[in-house]
């Protein structure tokens, strides 16, 4: 700067002030978000200092953390006023999309919880409960899923979704065995429409004498099997008492056959008729044993059986 022209002595004077130390500011910040300015700035003594803090989309601001110290007001992050080096660090978080499961069921039923929220990608359980006399149908929906026992679980949800329950009434088929033998399952209850199969167990000593009710068909090996069932029915079965069964043993000398041979299994009071077959040269002689009984011609036919006996059939040969 160009002074006046100097026309007497005269003095120059100067003054200086000391100027504030300054800091560094370390800014930094995780995943999912960005801050400004980031990376180390420089700030006067006691001056705080601002950063913006900007999620990224899907993010919201989870922390501000560091050794500044400060405050955040919206996106805007105030340190304290800064007193010597120090550091921000921004943190971010997902932002967790929740969304919502509406239930319902149908008649004969409730399904537990009701409508309910649940986060992205979350899978959920729900407890279907019968009414007394109803049970479990099925159950879906757009949340897709499966049904296992009484719990049905969603597929991850990822949108508004449903889950519905349905119910069905049950029916009942009684069971009724007289003496003699029993019929299981006993009493029991049944879907619409559903075919079921009982098993008849006979006492020792006693047969199925009849079985009926709910339509269905009689299976050898004691084996039942309904119609399909649209109403309460009754399945009933009967027993007889068998007869006592006896042992005749057949028997034969020298010079034929006897058919049937060895042991034979005859019900009591049944009589029992055997073929007697002489070899070329021989003729029938006699039968014998403890059955009784009678020959007529080549069949020789018992008593009425009351007790284990025996037959024997003796053979002579034909004279020339």
């Amino acid at each position: 700067m160009q002074g006046r022209p100097i026309t007497a002595d005269c003095t120059v004077t100067a003054t200086f002030t000391q100027m504030a130390p300054t800091y560094t500011v370390t800014a930094s910040v995780g995943v999912g978000g960005m801050i400004n300015p980031s990376g180390p700035v420089t700030v006067n003594s006691g001056t705080p200092r601002s950063f913006t803090v900007m999620p990224n989309s899907g993010y919201r601001i989870l922390s501000i953390s560091g050794t500044c110290g400060g405050s955040l007001n919206g996106s805007t992050y105030t340190t304290n006023p800064i007193t010597a080096d120090c550091s921000v660090q921004a943190a971010f978080t997902p932002i967790t999309q929740t969304y919502t499961v509406t239930t319902s069921a149908g008649e004969g039923g409730a399904i537990s919880p009701t409508s309910t929220k649940v986060n992205s990608g979350a899978i959920y359980t729900f407890t279907l409960v019968p009414n007394s006399g109803y049970s479990i149908w099925s159950a879906g929906g757009s949340c897709g899923g499966s049904l296992h026992g009484n719990t049905y679980t969603t597929n991850p949800i990822t949108a508004n979704c449903t889950v519905q329950a349905f119910f069905v009434k049950n029916y009942t088929i009684t069971t009724n065995a007289g003496t003699g033998g029993t019929i299981s399952p006993t009493s029991t209850q049944a879907f619409p429409n559903a075919v079921y199969a009982f098993t008849l167990a006979p006492n020792p000593g006693y047969k199925v004498a009849s079985v009926s009710g709910c339509g269905g068909v009689w299976y050898t090996g004691n084996y039942y099997k309904t119609f399909p069932i649209t109403a309460d029915c009754t399945v009933t079965a009967t027993f007889t008492q068998m007869a006592p069964t006896y042992t005749v043993t057949a028997s034969v000398g020298v010079g034929g056959m006897i058919n049937p041979s060895g042991p034979v299994t005859v019900n009591s009071g049944t009589p029992r008729s055997f073929t007697v077959t002489p070899n070329s040269g021989y003729r029938i002689l006699s039968i014998s044993g403890t059955c009784g009984g009678s020959l007529n011609g080549s069949t020789y036919t018992t008593n009425p059986i009351i007790a284990n006996c025996s037959v024997q059939a003796a053979f002579t040969p034909i004279t020339q």
